[in-house]
């Protein structure tokens, strides 16, 4: 019975930390304008927007490049994956240019892939204000397309968009 009871906890661990890994994000990956919906106005100015994503263990790693009207903006996010927030600083384009901004950043892994949160204060005059943004992220079976269905909360609403992206 011991045994019984002994192999039944081990099998149970065992599943329960395959179902906590995250899928394999690494590689570099390109937005298909066509395939996606809901992208904001601006993207009718978006040259290219690309992901280049690192992966290990413990950290998900991942580069963005937007070109936007003859402009490279370059961001890096950098998740850890055990569920725990971060404290960082990113850009965000305003009308004067980029303006680095506090940013929290937090991923788990969820059944269906990860969710990840990006909540930054925005200086706006006296009254800052902390925008929210949720994705989820779902791969193909075939580990060839990335989905995100990204939430944005901002001063001017909330926009919602499936964004997709093919790998290189």
């Amino acid at each position: 019975m011991k045994k019984l009871l002994l192999a039944l906890a081990l099998g149970l661990s065992t599943a329960a930390s395959a179902h906590a890994q995250a899928a394999n994000y690494a590689g570099a990956w390109t937005l298909d304008m066509a395939r996606s919906h809901g992208l904001p106005p601006y993207y009718s100015q978006v040259k290219s927007h690309r992901l280049d994503i690192t992966q290990d263990a413990a950290h998900l790693d991942v580069g963005v490049q937007v070109d936007i009207l003859g402009h490279t903006d370059s961001l890096s996010f950098v998740y850890n994956l055990d569920g725990s927030e971060t404290d960082t600083q990113t850009s965000i384009r305003m009308q004067n240019g980029p303006v680095p901004v506090p940013t929290k950043l937090k991923a788990a892994v969820t059944d269906g892939g990860m969710h990840i949160t990006i909540a930054r204060t925005i200086p706006m005059g006296d009254h800052p204000f902390t925008g929210v943004t949720t994705e989820d992220w779902s791969l193909s079976a075939d580990g060839r397309t990335l989905t995100v269905h990204r939430v944005d909360d901002s001063p001017r609403g909330q926009m919602v968009a499936d964004m997709v992206f093919s790998k290189d």
